[in-house]
C-alpha cells in the first residue's frame, strides 16, 4: 500500500506488531513515504513509524496536520485519518517536534514527505465540446486540418494519461477507405490518401467525423472520451496566377498591383522568393497576397504558410514579363577602330566589321541597330572610297587608282530602331592606313632547326624552340609601312602534337607519346606571305623525344604505360550552359586497365582554360567537366587535363592529355547545331559528286556529238548523186 525512501534508516529498540505486518520500518531524520490514493482501508491508516535515537520517554507533535488529515500516536505511529487524491494534493511536507514531557526540545525538527502515487481514476477530456473545421478540394495527403486536444488529470508521467487518438466513425462513407486520418499521439486531424483523391464538394461538401481519446496508451483497457467533428469540404482556390507584363520604368504610383492569390482559409501570410533561393527584388508581397513590382523579368515563387512558417501547400509560380521601352542609347564596342588596307587590295576588300551593344531588349526594334557612313576625310573625288552595311560591314568601294591619300578617317553612327527617324544613336570612328605591298617572299636564317631534345612527359603549352623569318625586301621601300607582314603555320605535325604562334614560337598543344620515345619528330615550320600566300617558305624541324628517368612510385609502375582519357557519359555540351550538364570522363591506361599508382586530376595551367572549365573529380579516376560561364564558343574544343600521382608529386610524375569536347548550341529536342568549318584543301562529298557529274555530263556530250556527226556523214554517203537537186553556179 506505501513504501518508504529515506536518507537515514537505523534500527529501533521498540517494534509493534501493527508496524511488522504492515512493513513499515523505523523513521529517523528527513525521509519519503509513498502512499497510494484511493485507499478504501479501515482508519487511522498507518502510514510509518517515527524513531527519533532519544532514550527516555519522548513526545512526538506534528507542527502542522493539514485540518487533522495526519496524527501521531504512542509509539511513534505516523497515520491518516481518510484517503488521498492526487489530483487535489501530490505531496505533503511534515514537521515532526521531539520533545520531552516538559516540552523541551531533545533533537531536531524531523521532515516526512507524503507523495501521493497516481491511480487511473480520470477519464480524458477534449478541451471543447465539439470541432468543426474545413478543408479544400485537392488538399495533399497528410495536410492539417484541425488539432482535437485532450487532457488527462492523472499523472502525466504514467500510462494513466497516456493518450491515443482515433476516429470512431465518418459520415457518409462514400468510399470503403476513410477521407481522413488522425494521429494517433497528437490528434491532429489530416486528409488521408483516399481523401486526397476523392474529397469533391460537388457530391460530398460536408462530413461528420466521431473521434475517440482514450488513456493508458496502447493497452486494451482505460478510460475513453468521443467528441464530434465536422468538416466542410470547400473548392480549391489557391491556383497559378496568370503571367502580367509590366513596362519598364513606369511611372507608378508605387507600391504597384500586379497580380493576387488566396489561400483557401483565413488567417495564412504570403512569403514572396525567386528559385535557387535568389532574392525576390524588386518585388514583394502584402499579407493580402497583392504582389507588387519593379522592372526586369523575374519568375517568382508565392508560397502561402501558417504562423509557425510552415508550407500550406507547394509555392505558385508567377511569371512576370518585363516590357521594353527604348530608354538606352547604343554605344559602339569599341569606339575606335584601326584597319590596314594593301594598296593593290580590289574593290569590295572586307576592312573591318564594327560592333555595337543596346542595353535595351534585343528582340525588339529598340535592340534593332543600323550603321551609316556620314563622314569620310579626306575626300576623294567621284564616288566615296569606302561603303558601311547597314551590319557595320566597312568595304572598299573603289579601285586602286582611285585612292590617292595614306590615310582616311571615317566618322559612322549606329542607330536603334533599324535606323528610323528618331532613333537613339551614337558615332564610331574607323582610321584606315593604306599599306604598300612586298612582293619578297620571308626567309629562314637557317636550312634546318634542331635536333631540339625534348623529354616525353613535357607538359602542355611547353614551348620547344623560337623560329625568325625575315622579310628580305623589308626596307627597300619608301614609306613607313614598306615591310610586308608573314605568319606561321606547321605542316606535316601527323601526331597533332604542337601549334606555332605569330612570334614564331614552337609549343606543345597536347602530352606526347610515350610510344615514339627514341625517336626524332619531324614538323616543317611555314612562314608565309599574309596577303599573298604563294610567297612562302618551309624549314624542318627536328624534334629528339627523351625518355625521362622515372621518378619513385610513378613510371611503368605508376601510371602504366600510358594514360588515356575518355568519356563515358554525355556526348556534347549545350552552350548557353544548361543546369546540371556535365561529362563524364574516366582515366585508364592505354590497354583499357585500371592505373596502379592514385591519381589526381587537375586543369592545365593555361589561363584560357581555366578560365572557361571546371573539373570536379569524383574518385580516383573519374571527373566530370563543365563550363565556367555561362557561354562558351561553339566548336570543338581540346582541353588539356594533368594527371598527377597523388601526394607530393615532382614534375616527371604527372601527364598531360587532352580530351576533344564538342561544343553547339542546342535546339528544344536536345538536338546539336553547330556550323561546320570548311576543311582546307580537302574535298567535301557534295563537291567529289558535282565534279563526278560534272565529267559524266562532258564525256556523254561529246559521245552525242560523235554519233551525231557519224550517222549525218553516213547519210549523206548513201544518197545517190542522180538524186540530188542541180545548185546553181555562183561566181
Amino acid at each position: 500500500m506505501f513504501s518508504i525512501r529515506s536518507m537515514h534508516i537505523s534500527h529501533c529498540p521498540q517494534v509493534l506488531l501493527l508496524v511488522l505486518v504492515a512493513g513499515g520500518p523505523c523513521l529517523h531524520a528527513a525521509r519519503e513515504v509513498l502512499v497510494s490514493e484511493n485507499y478504501v482501508g479501515t482508519f487511522p491508516y498507518y502510514l510509518t513509524r517515527i524513531g527519533t535515537g532519544v532514550a527516555g520517554t519522548v513526545r512526538l507533535d506534528l507542527v502542522r496536520d493539514y485540518d487533522g488529515l495526519f496524527g501521531i500516536e504512542a509509539p511513534g505511529l505516523l497515520f491518516a485519518t481518510m484517503s488521498f487524491d492526487r489530483e487535489t494534493q501530490d505531496l505533503y511536507e511534515l514537521k515532526v517536534n521531539v520533545t520531552d514531557a516538559m516540552g523541551e526540545e531533545l533533537a531536531p525538527l524531523i521532515s516526512i514527505d507524503i507523495r501521493i502515487l497516481d491511480q487511473n481514476d480520470n477519464a480524458p477530456r477534449f478541451l471543447r465540446p465539439s470541432y468543426s473545421a474545413s478543408v479544400h478540394q485537392g488538399a495533399k495527403p497528410g495536410f492539417s486540418i484541425v488539432s482535437v486536444t485532450a487532457t488527462d488529470p492523472d499523472d502525466p508521467s504514467l500510462p494513466n494519461a497516456d493518450l491515443r487518438y482515433t476516429i470512431f466513425t465518418q459520415h457518409p462513407a462514400p468510399t470503403a477507405d476513410l477521407m481522413f486520418q488522425i494521429h494517433r499521439m497528437s490528434g491532429v486531424v489530416s486528409v488521408s490518401e483516399e481523401g486526397a483523391v476523392s474529397l469533391d464538394p460537388s457530391r460530398v461538401d460536408e462530413y461528420q467525423l466521431a473521434v475517440e481519446v482514450k488513456d493508458m496508451g496502447d493497452q486494451k483497457l482505460g478510460h475513453f472520451t468521443r467528441v464530434n467533428v465536422t468538416i466542410r469540404v470547400t473548392e480549391n482556390i489557391w491556383l497559378p496566377p496568370p503571367a502580367v507584363t509590366v513596362s519598364e520604368n513606369h511611372a507608378g504610383p508605387y507600391p504597384m498591383v500586379i497580380s493576387k492569390v488566396q489561400w483557401n482559409a483565413d488567417g495564412a501570410r504570403y512569403q514572396l522568393e525567386r528559385p535557387h533561393g535568389q532574392l525576390a527584388e524588386p518585388f514583394s508581397i502584402g499579407d493580402d497576397g497583392n504582389a507588387l513590382s519593379l522592372p526586369l523579368p523575374y519568375l517568382l515563387l508565392i508560397s502561402a504558410v501558417d504562423k509557425a512558417g510552415m508550407l500550406y501547400d507547394e509555392p505558385l509560380e508567377l511569371t512576370v514579363t518585363v516590357s521594353d521601352v527604348n530608354d538606352n542609347a547604343p554605344a559602339c564596342f569599341p569606339h575606335s577602330y584601326r584597319a590596314l588596307l594593301r594598296e593593290t587590295a580590289p574593290e569590295g576588300t572586307e576592312l573591318v566589321t564594327l560592333g555595337a551593344v543596346d542595353a535595351d531588349d534585343p528582340s525588339t526594334e529598340n535592340a534593332h541597330l543600323s550603321f551609316r557612313l556620314v563622314r569620310q576625310t579626306p575626300l576623294a573625288p567621284g564616288d566615296p572610297v569606302f561603303t558601311v552595311t547597314p551590319s557595320g560591314l566597312v568595304t572598299l568601294a573603289t579601285a586602286a587608282h582611285n585612292r590617292t591619300a595614306a590615310r582616311y578617317s571615317l566618322n559612322i553612327t549606329v542607330t536603334d530602331r533599324g535606323g528610323e527617324e528618331g532613333g537613339l544613336w551614337a558615332e564610331c570612328l574607323v582610321t584606315v592606313e593604306v599599306e604598300e605591298v612586298n612582293d619578297h617572299a620571308p626567309a629562314f636564317p637557317q636550312q634546318q632547326y634542331g635536333p631540339f631534345t625534348v623529354r616525353e612527359d613535357t607538359g602542355l603549352a611547353s614551348p620547344i624552340a623560337t623560329l625568325n623569318a625575315s622579310d628580305e625586301g623589308c626596307g627597300m621601300l619608301s614609306g613607313a609601312h614598306s615591310c610586308s607582314t608573314h605568319r606561321y603555320h606547321l605542316e606535316k605535325d601527323m601526331l597533332g602534337w604542337l601549334s606555332i604562334d605569330g612570334s614564331g614560337t614552337v609549343s606543345t598543344v597536347r602530352g606526347l607519346g610515350w610510344e615514339l620515345a627514341g625517336t626524332t619528330y619531324t614538323v616543317l615550320v611555314v612562314a608565309e606571305d599574309t596577303d599573298n600566300t604563294s610567297l612562302s617558305v618551309a624549314v624542318p624541324l627536328l624534334i629528339h623525344l627523351e625518355t625521362p628517368t622515372e621518378g619513385p612510385g610513378l613510371g611503368r609502375e605508376g601510371l602504366g604505360s600510358g594514360l588515356v582519357l575518355k568519356k563515358t557519359s554525355g556526348g556534347v555540351l549545350c552552350t548557353p550552359r544548361r543546369e546540371a550538364q556535365s561529362l563524364s570522363i574516366r582515366v585508364t591506361t592505354r590497354e583499357g586497365t585500371e592505373p596502379a599508382a592514385p591519381l589526381v586530376l587537375t586543369l592545365a595551367s593555361d589561363a584560357l582554360i581555366q578560365r572557361n572549365w571546371r573539373l570536379q573529380q569524383t574518385n580516383n579516376t573519374h571527373a566530370y567537366l563543365t563550363f565556367g560561364f555561362r557561354w562558351v564558343t561553339p566548336r570543338v574544343h581540346l582541353v588539356a587535363i594533368v594527371v598527377s600521382v597523388s601526394g607530393p608529386a615532382t614534375a616527371s610524375q604527372s601527364q598531360s592529355l587532352t580530351l576533344p569536347v564538342t561544343v553547339c548550341t542546342c535546339g528544344s529536342g536536345d538536338y546539336c547545331r553547330m556550323e561546320l568549318e570548311p576543311v582546307t584543301g580537302k574535298p567535301t562529298i557534295l563537291s567529289a559528286v558535282a565534279i563526278l557529274g560534272g565529267a559524266l555530263g562532258v564525256a556523254a556530250l561529246i559521245l552525242m556529238v560523235t554519233f551525231t556527226h557519224l550517222s549525218v556523214r553516213r547519210r549523206r554517203e548513201s544518197v545517190n548523186p542522180e538524186a540530188l537537186p542541180l545548185q546553181p553556179a555562183r561566181y
